[in-house]
């Protein structure tokens, strides 16, 4: 429902996506919390370093914080997510909710600690507490769950409407050979990135089920998403 758009992402031609990604919320390794649990008992607000409403460090932080009913305040105005890690090096900011592709060199380094994670998962987080285990209300959960949409479909790749059936097919063939291919992965470990294969259909599925919600669980979204 956002104001100027004028199209439909499930009429678009999906060719698949080439990576899932994980949404963690990390903090300062520094600071005393550990998990969940100690964030919920936090007498100061978590200073969470933002861009600015409708991206991904500012919404997802949004709406970790009023599910879950976190003591956090959102301080936007930072131009990159790079910003962000240095606010958090100058101790500026507490925590981002950030990929952990783009998370792992600093916590890899020790610069910070993951508390949670969306639900879709990478190599490498097992461990990480998802926050969907985290509340017990189904509401709540749904919108988790919508959040997470995004890391599932994670680097989605499509085309134009109405692009003739054959075409479709050699593109999609191609594209799905390209995120298989052992070369390529190789290539993409050696720029510390991750290929994982999905499908058209399973990144169109996900697009639905995240487009299709009835109008209360739009309304409860969209006070936390501000587009």
């Amino acid at each position: 429902k956002v104001k100027g758009v004028k199209f439909d992402m499930t009429n678009y031609s999906w060719l698949g996506s080439a990576a899932t990604e994980t949404t963690l919320l990390a903090i300062r390794s520094d600071l005393p919390y550990k998990t969940y649990e100690d964030l919920k008992k936090a007498k100061e607000p978590l200073i969470m370093g933002t861009q600015f409403p409708g991206t991904n460090t500012y919404d997802n932080a949004s709406v970790f914080q009023h599910v879950l009913g976190l003591n956090m305040k959102l301080i936007t105005g930072y131009a990159s997510s790079t910003e962000i890690m240095l606010a958090i090096e100058r101790k500026e900011a507490d925590g981002v909710t950030l990929s952990y592709s783009a998370l792992y060199p600093y916590i890899d380094r020790g610069l910070v600690r993951p508390i949670m994670r969306t639900k879709a998962l990478v190599p490498g987080i097992e461990k990480v507490p998802v926050i969907n285990d985290l509340t017990d209300n189904e509401m709540s959960k749904t919108l988790l769950s919508m959040l997470a949409v995004t890391d599932f479909v994670g680097r989605p790749y499509v085309a134009p409407p109405n692009i003739p059936k054959e075409r479709m097919n050699i593109l999609r063939n191609a594209f799905a050979k390209v995120i298989n291919d052992r070369e390529a992965n190789e290539e993409a470990k050696k720029l510390k990135l991750e290929m994982k294969y999905m499908s058209d259909e399973a990144a169109l599925k996900e697009v639905r089920y995240f487009l299709n919600q009835p109008p209360d669980i739009v309304k409860e979204f969209t006070k936390y998403i501000k587009g």
